[in-house]
């Protein structure tokens, strides 16, 4: 598997919908500004938000024990694997008590898990992957090495940039896991979301900008607030029926507190 991440020809690797563009100055100027925005943004955040971290680590610890961080190996950018921070929110025995792949009411997610979830506070230690250069605020979502290792070569485009916290999939699919039917969200997830959430990060691979990052981040936080308010009414979703053709089959992910309910 990690062979074939590393025997993949970056260089050459397809832009989707257009042919690789030489890397002068206009786009080299639009890397450094998003670059420049991640660091600005995610420094602040920390700043700012440690309290709120802090406060999640003890209800994390209080509910379920030590540790409060979950560490997920994902593929980065041109395939490279690092390691994805979030805090935890499922039981410490949760790989071992049920499917790969998380849906709607898992009853292996804490009570603590469930709202750091529906408010994506579990999220807050990616701004320290973003710190890193491991990750951006806005791109595709990292897949497990799995996942990505058995990508066609149009699919790897996606790996052409900084996997992001948020991004165009993700806001298109903030509902997901309503999405996937009990008993087969593993077939679900891989038949009806994962190709269709591709196609959607390969059109952003294909003309990323940082006015584009902005109207995601906006709609990100609307899709939070969405997604608060029809939890605390309680409302529920239905499993799709959509069928998305030529999907490839995928191997089940080893991680299911990284899995298809989190987008």
């Amino acid at each position: 598997m990690l062979r074939t991440l590393a025997a993949w020809p970056w260089g050459d690797a397809p832009v989707h919908g257009r042919a690789r563009a030489p890397q002068g100055p206009p786009r080299l100027l639009a890397r450094a500004a998003k670059r420049g925005f991640d660091v600005l943004v995610c420094g602040a955040g920390l700043l700012a938000l440690w309290p709120l971290g802090l406060c999640a680590a003890a209800a994390v610890a209080l509910e379920d024990g030590r540790p409060v961080l979950y560490g997920a190996p994902r593929a980065g950018r041109y395939g490279r694997l690092f390691t994805m921070y979030k805090f935890r929110s499922m039981r410490r025995d949760a790989a071992t008590h049920g499917p790969a792949i998380t849906a709607a009411r898992d009853p292996r997610v804490t009570r603590a898990g469930r709202v750091l979830r529906t408010t994506r506070i579990d999220e807050l230690p990616q701004l320290w992957n973003v710190l890193r250069g491991d990750m951006s605020l806005v791109g595709p979502r990292p897949e497990a090495p799995a996942f990505a290792a058995l990508y066609t070569a149009g699919q790897r485009a996606v790996l052409a940039l900084r996997p992001g916290i948020t991004g165009p999939a993700q806001v298109v699919f903030a509902d997901e896991a309503r999405l996937l039917r009990p008993g087969h969200v593993h077939e679900d997830y891989v038949t009806h979301i994962l190709p269709v959430k591709l196609a959607i990060d390969l059109d952003y691979v294909a003309a990323p900008s940082l006015g584009r990052d902005l109207r995601v981040l906006w709609a990100t936080a609307r899709a939070l607030v969405i997604g608060a308010r029809r939890s605390a009414l309680g409302v529920r979703g239905s499993g799709s029926k959509r069928q998305t053709p030529n999907a490839k089959r995928l191997p089940p992910s080893a991680d299911p507190e990284a899995g298809a309910c989190k987008t």
